[in-house]
């Protein structure tokens, strides 16, 4: 089906509100004056593959990057490939298209066919396919290699799968520097059953984007590489199963992290965060410019702002504020939520230095969250938090069908980009 834009609202048939109408063998984008565009062309897709569409050749001038990738997003559907063509565009867009099409296929994948391993070796393989890859070093270790290597959180959330945990380092180091620009840290748990602190009914629903953080940011390093960034940027992929089993671990257990900080498991639903902090360490022994981290961590994310917005949080202000700036410019929702040391105190354990979940009525889940990756932030070191409550859709919107959204990549992208300049001074001090 040829789809056109039109900049006027429709007057027949179908209403004055109509965002898409359709003539013979032709589908009508209305685009009113003052509508949102972007938001229109999504609307239109998910409409159109509604009714049976799943065809479409994008006709006509007023079909620019943006609105061709809007269109794309909302026609994007997880279980059948959807057709879509389209006339002049940027080298760009089909780089986009291209990363943002991996991302959302990788968190839609069933979790008999995603396991640690696997996902691991589905991030290098996208990696090395990309050019650039000769800037590129990874290492990557598995099972009984995290506890020598001190990735004792992801170690120890994946001991209760037959599948063993891991956790994958990629360097990217086109300027040839020994000085690392930037960290990402993604969460990777391909399923979560909760552990002993199992999920109920539709909660394990969608637990296969659990890996959502990790497929994110290699989404943002592939960018970063097909963008051709002067930044030396590793990325760190902590990934497990987490399972129950005679050799899971348990409420009640402490894990002893390599940076001193002691952890009473509260709750084996909180397991994120755990494997989080073998990558936010290793970041900090790096000194970087920057840490960004991201993650599918809480559900108090998805309460507080819905799946439409994630979460920003930092200690600086500038640095969650700037993030929504960033995401809003590239057409994504982000929403700054509070990080204090009163935050940090409502995660204190009587038998460890800090506890993996917070208690009492009231507590701000998602910010206590974050409250507990700061202790595996080396002070001094920028980080930002990012929480992933607008990756995944259990059941479709007016904009997205159901699955992955791959929402976040390009405000982390963009967000990177806006701060080049503070990443490059950054590194000049630390010369």
């Amino acid at each position: 089906m040829k789809v056109y834009i039109i900049n006027k609202a429709h007057t027949g048939i179908w209403g004055s509100d109509a965002v898409v109408s359709f003539s013979n063998s032709d589908a009508i984008i209305h685009i009113p004056e003052g509508a949102d565009a972007v938001r229109q062309c999504r609307m239109a897709a998910v409409r159109m593959n509604s009714l049976g569409f799943n065809q479409a050749e994008l006709i006509g001038e007023h079909w620019t990057d943006e609105l061709i990738y809007a269109f794309w997003q909302g026609f994007f559907d997880a279980r059948h490939r959807n057709r879509l063509s389209f006339g002049s565009h940027s080298r760009w867009l089909d780089d986009l298209i291209k990363v943002e099409t991996w991302v959302r296929d990788l968190i839609n994948a069933a979790p008999s066919e995603l396991y640690p391993e696997k996902l691991i070796s589905e991030i290098e393989n996208f990696i090395f396919s990309l050019k650039g890859k000769q800037n590129i070093t990874t290492n990557a270790y598995y099972g009984d290699e995290l506890r020598i290597h001190n990735y004792i959180g992801t170690y120890t959330v994946g001991s209760g799968s037959s599948r063993q945990p891991g956790v994958l380092m990629i360097d990217y180091n086109p300027t040839g520097s020994s000085t690392v620009d930037l960290c990402l840290v993604g969460k990777g748990i391909t399923f979560d059953s909760g552990g002993y602190s199992i999920k109920t009914g539709d909660y394990m629903r969608s637990m296969k984007s659990d890996m959502g953080g990790a497929a994110t940011l290699a989404g943002v390093l592939a960018l970063i590489i097909l963008k051709e960034l002067k930044l030396h940027v590793k990325l760190y992929v902590c990934t497990a199963e987490n399972l129950i089993s005679g050799s899971a671990y348990k409420v009640d257990d402490v894990i002893n992290f390599p940076n001193g900080v002691s952890v009473e498991v509260k709750n084996t639903d909180a397991e994120g965060r755990l494997v989080m902090a073998d990558g936010l360490i290793k970041s900090s022994a790096s000194s970087p410019a920057l840490i960004i981290d991201a993650a599918t961590l809480t559900g108090a994310a998805k309460v507080a702002l819905g799946r439409e917005y994630n979460a920003a949080i930092s200690f600086d202000e500038k640095l969650s504020f700037g993030f929504k700036k960033s995401a809003e410019s590239v057409y994504e929702s982000a929403w700054p939520l509070p990080l204090t040391v009163k935050h940090r105190n409502e995660i204190k354990s009587d038998f460890a230095d800090i506890a993996n979940s917070a208690s009492g009525e009231g507590y701000a889940g998602a910010s206590t969250a974050a409250a507990f990756l700061s202790h595996f932030v080396r002070d001094g070191i920028p980080w930002l938090h990012i929480d992933l409550s607008g990756s995944f859709l259990k059941s479709g919107t007016d904009e997205f069908l159901p699955g992955a959204k791959g929402h976040g990549v390009r405000s982390i992208v963009k967000f990177i980009e806006d701060n080049m300049t503070f990443l490059q001074k950054m590194k000049l001090s630390s010369d």
